[in-house]
């Protein structure tokens, strides 16, 4: 894992973030086995991430047939495209849903400001967003934005900070990763920038890996969310692969 100059401070403040923000997927929670089945629980928590995701119901009932079944969805195979791509633009937040041939889906999202400070000037951002923000001459550095994403049996995340600027942007730093797995396991999480700045080939990104085997068979996958930064923005995009 990247560890940062300034990482330990803000590895401590993970800890003191309200609880709405905690709520958040059991933030700041390590890897964790689940039992081997699909339980009541695992269940309703599926069904209520789908329905709120806009997922119809026979198509709920054939992904939960499928995870009993020990059989990998499309969304963590890393073997199919999705068919369709929605983004949902709030003040707060960009977010992403991808869904996949099956109808399984990965939902990513990265917070965005919602307060705007004077050149030069550090402000404080409403909870659940980035925590602070500060514009000169030319650019502006958004710190520790939120980027998160979820299967509904994997989330995970982690903190970026970045520059946005009237040429290449590029990104600072990132901290403070989390993951949470139900219906199997988690391992070898990893999180690193993987390309510092934009340039004229792409964006800069950072990335989260983490390697999920399902307790009911199925292969072990690597799943990645990445943040990226580019053309004065931020977003979020999932990988999935064997």
């Amino acid at each position: 894992m990247m560890l940062r100059s300034r990482g330990d401070r803000r590895l401590s403040r993970w800890w003191t973030v309200p609880a709405a923000l905690a709520l958040l997927a059991g933030a700041g929670q390590p890897a964790q086995a689940a039992s081997g089945e699909v339980t009541d629980d695992l269940r309703a928590q599926l069904k209520q991430f789908w329905t709120v995701n806009r997922v119809p119901g026979p198509t709920q009932d054939a992904l939960l047939d499928k995870l009993e079944a020990g059989q990998t969805w499309d969304v963590m195979s890393g073997e199919s495209a999705p068919v369709s791509t929605r983004t949902v633009r709030t003040a707060g937040e960009n977010r992403t849903i991808e869904t996949y041939p099956d109808g399984s889906i990965a939902v990513t999202s990265i917070q965005m400001p919602t307060s705007t400070t004077k050149p030069g000037v550090v402000g404080p951002l409403a909870v659940g967003n980035c925590r602070t923000s500060v514009s000169g001459s030319g650019y502006t550095n958004r710190y520790d934005c939120q980027a998160n994403s979820t299967t509904g049996v994997v989330e995970m995340g982690f903190y970026i900070s970045y520059s946005i600027t009237g040429g290449y942007d590029s990104i600072i730093d990132v901290n403070s990763p989390y993951v949470r797995a139900d219906g199997g396991t988690a391992s070898d999480t990893s999180l690193a920038i993987r390309k510092a700045a934009e340039n004229s080939t792409g964006s800069a990104y950072a990335s989260i890996k983490t390697i999920y085997q399902a307790r009911n068979g199925g292969g072990s996958k690597t799943l990645e969310l990445r943040a990226l930064v580019g053309q004065n923005t931020a977003w979020t995009r999932w990988e999935a692969g064997l």
